[in-house]
């Protein structure tokens, strides 16, 4: 079962179908670690490690756009206080909630592959160097937040009003245009499409949700 929605021995061994509501995104990446041959206490740590790893490397391309790219010691130091931020350190060594973890490590590749998507989807402006097709950053968009989605249930309530806020800004910094938001919505989309296994029924079963 590759995606199993429900889980037989809980409750007193009538089932629930808790990964039809709980992200199971970043145990996928522990089962793939386990499978290759590591223990599953191994294979958490090795998890965990990347993650933060990851996260600092997002953080860095991201304030690396912010910054400049003159600016790259800048770049590190905010990448290195991401990597040693107390909530991040406290899902680690203290609550040990990988999901909320992976959140924290694909957050910045959002925020800047959709940065990326909507300044390479400016109309070129003549005698001005052109960035790589907006196709790339289209992909980077729709994967990261894709993966956000099946990591972390909570990102799809948090996450949606600070990333509108962010496009909505960067659009307008960047001269707004019908193409750009275009490629934004299509990203958008796509990303929807990708992890739409997850969240549609979620929304199709919420109902059976007890309130206690």
């Amino acid at each position: 079962v590759l995606y199993p929605r429900w889980s037989p021995e809980l409750m007193l061994g009538y089932g629930y179908p808790v990964f039809s509501f709980y992200a199971p995104g970043a145990y996928y990446l522990v089962e793939g670690l386990r499978l290759l041959g590591f223990s599953l206490y191994t294979a958490f740590i090795l998890v965990f490690c990347g993650l933060i790893l990851v996260a600092g490397f997002g953080m860095f391309l991201l304030a690396c756009d912010l910054f400049g790219t003159d600016h790259k010691w800048s770049a590190l130091i905010a990448a290195t206080a991401y990597m040693f931020a107390p909530y991040l350190l406290s899902n680690v060594y203290i609550r040990g909630g990988i999901a909320e973890t992976g959140a924290q490590a694909i957050l910045p590749w959002v925020l800047w592959s959709m940065r990326r998507l909507i300044d390479a989807a400016q109309t070129p402006v003549l005698g001005q160097p052109t960035m790589r097709q907006p196709a790339v950053y289209l992909w980077a968009v729709a994967f990261s937040l894709g993966s956000l989605a099946i990591t972390h249930t909570l990102a799809l309530l948090l996450v949606p009003p600070l990333l509108i806020g962010y496009i909505v800004v960067r659009w307008w910094q960047t001269g707004p245009t019908l193409r750009s938001l275009g490629w934004v919505g299509g990203a958008l989309l796509l990303a929807m499409g990708i992890s739409a296994f997850f969240w549609l029924p979620l929304l199709g079963e919420r109902s059976y949700l007890a309130a206690t």
